[in-house]
């Protein structure tokens, strides 16, 4: 046997399942309560309601319609799952902190693709298959379209890849909270930004008359195309920057791309198209 034919014998695989098993299970050590919980609460809110309207029908349902409280608990309901989950996903990430280079999964025999996959297993497992779950059985009792059931799936899934790479960029759960509200702050100076030089452009050409809208493609208002654009190019930028992250160790340039695309994004779209 020759020594290349040992070598390709002794490679390890590019991820191995069971170390991605192990670190699953040492977060649902951890987190187990929390990712049930919100398992549960997902898979309840999207089975049951969708809408201001259904909720009003369910509360009339159970008896509680005629206290005035809909549009209060259903403003609850609405922002209560989004912020734990939120939470639940920097948790998940800072059980290995990949900006701390102390940390035990560095010199422990885990790939950085083995540490990602984990994550995303469980978020699936905890976040996204309990809602795709209930959607369905809200398709099948209110007879609605098919598309019904992968309602929000894509928004949901993008707004966890976002949390969970932006809290990789940190060290703490604090800083990760810190900084999602700082990446939308600077989303928002961003936005914010080009809408002021379109407006003041369009002031300087109109002195004489009324200033004229200088969006180039107003047509493309909330288009699939610019939605898949921009979501492509947050899976792939989130992708180079885990690579960069935890595979190169390069912390300040994978923190300057993710941020840095996310402000040109906006900037561009408030540029280009007529948001909503």
């Amino acid at each position: 046997m020759t020594a290349q034919s040992r070598a390709f014998e002794t490679a390890e695989p590019l991820m191995r399942w069971q170390a991605v098993a192990s670190i699953i299970r040492k977060d649902m050590h951890l987190l187990g309560p929390y990712a049930l919980a919100g398992a549960i609460w997902m898979f309840a809110m999207s089975a049951l309601f969708h809408t201001d309207k259904d909720f009003s029908a369910l509360m009339a349902s159970i008896g509680v319609s005629g206290l005035g409280l809909d549009f209060y608990l259903f403003a609850l309901f609405g922002i209560g799952p989004p912020v734990a989950l939120t939470v639940f996903v920097i948790l998940l990430a800072q059980t290995n902190v990949a900006s701390d280079t102390r940390h035990d999964w560095l010199i422990r025999p885990v790939t950085p693709l083995e540490l990602v996959a984990s994550k995303v297993v469980t978020i699936f497992c905890a976040i996204v298959a309990p809602m795709i779950a209930g959607n369905f059985i809200y398709m099948m009792v209110k007879a609605a379209p098919l598309e019904e059931a992968f309602a929000f799936f894509l928004l949901i899934l993008t707004c966890c890849v976002l949390v969970l790479v932006l809290s990789w960029l940190v060290s703490t759960p604090f800083r990760a909270v810190l900084a999602l509200l700082g990446v939308f702050v600077l989303l928002t100076v961003a936005g914010a930004l080009a809408e002021a030089i379109k407006r003041a452009i369009g002031f300087a050409l109109g002195v004489a008359g009324d200033p004229p809208d200088l969006t180039p493609f107003p047509n493309l208002d909330d288009s699939w195309i610019v939605s898949l654009v921009a979501g492509i190019g947050l899976y792939v930028v989130s992708g180079i920057t885990l690579w960069l992250l935890l595979a190169r160790r390069k912390r300040v340039a994978a923190r300057w791309l993710f941020v840095g695309y996310f402000a040109v994004s906006i900037f561009l779209q408030h540029l280009f198209f007529t948001h909503i």
